[in-house]
C-alpha cells in the first residue's frame, strides 16, 4: 500500500506540474485568469489527498506488483535450456538476501548491476552463467527460464514506478547486462 501512495505521489506531481504548466501557456496567450470563477486554475490550490481520493474513486483497476512483469518467452527451438536441477545452490543466496545486501542498487540507472548481482549470487552462480546465455546462442545453452522470470519479477518488485507502465519496465529490465556478465565471465575463463 505504501509503494502504490509513492507511486501515486509522483504521478499527481507530475499532474501538477502539468497542469501548472498549462495555465503558464494560457496566461502567455492572453487567458485572463483574474476572474474569481477560475481560481481553480491555480495549481497551488490542489490538495494531492483530495486528488487522490478522487483518481482511487474513478479508477476501477489499481495497477500494483500483482499484476507482475510479462512472462519471458519460450525459448528457440534451435536452443536448449539448462535444467533448474544442473544449478548447484550451494553458496547462493535468497533473493531477498541480494536485494538487502545491494540498496545503492536499487535506482532505475542501476538496475542491470542489480540484475547481475541477482543473477550471480542468488539463482545461477558463476558456473552457470559461464556456461549458458539468458536465450540460448549456438552450442550455449539458455539459462532456466523460471528463475529468469523469478530475476524479472524481483525487479518488477523493486520498482513500482513501472506497475502503471508494464511496457517501460520490459524495455529496462536489462536482460542484456545479464547476457554481457555471461559473456565476461567466459572471457574471464580463456
Amino acid at each position: 500500500m505504501e509503494e502504490r501512495m509513492k507511486v501515486m505521489a509522483v504521478d499527481l506531481q507530475r499532474l501538477r506540474d502539468c497542469l501548472e504548466e498549462h495555465i503558464a501557456t494560457g496566461r502567455e496567450n492572453g487567458l485572463n485568469l483574474s476572474d474569481p470563477s477560475l481560481t481553480y486554475l491555480d495549481a497551488s490550490n490542489i490538495q494531492l489527498e483530495v486528488l487522490a481520493d478522487v483518481m482511487l474513486q474513478q479508477t476501477q483497476v489499481v495497477p500494483s506488483a500483482a499484476t507482475g512483469p510479462k512472462p519471458i518467452s519460450a525459448v528457440s527451438n534451435k536452443c536448449t535450456e539448462l535444467s533448474a536441477e544442473e544449478i548447484v545452490r550451494t553458496g547462493l543466496k535468497s533473493i531477498p538476501e541480494v536485494l538487502q545486501k545491494y540498496p545503492d542498487l536499487h535506482t532505475e540507472a542501476k538496475m542491470g548491476a542489480l540484475a547481475v548481482k541477482l543473477a550471480c549470487e542468488a539463482l545461477f552462480g558463476d558456473e552457470v552463467l559461464k556456461r549458458c546465455t539468458p536465450r540460448g546462442w549456438q552450442d550455449l545453452p539458455a539459462l532456466p527460464q523460471g528463475q529468469l522470470n523469478s530475476m524479472k519479477t524481483a525487479l518488477w518488485n523493486q520498482f513500482p514506478q513501472y506497475w502503471t507502465c508494464p511496457e517501460a519496465f520490459e524495455r529496462k529490465w536489462m536482460e542484456d547486462a545479464v547476457a554481457q556478465a555471461c559473456k565476461r565471465l567466459r572471457n574471464l575463463k580463456k
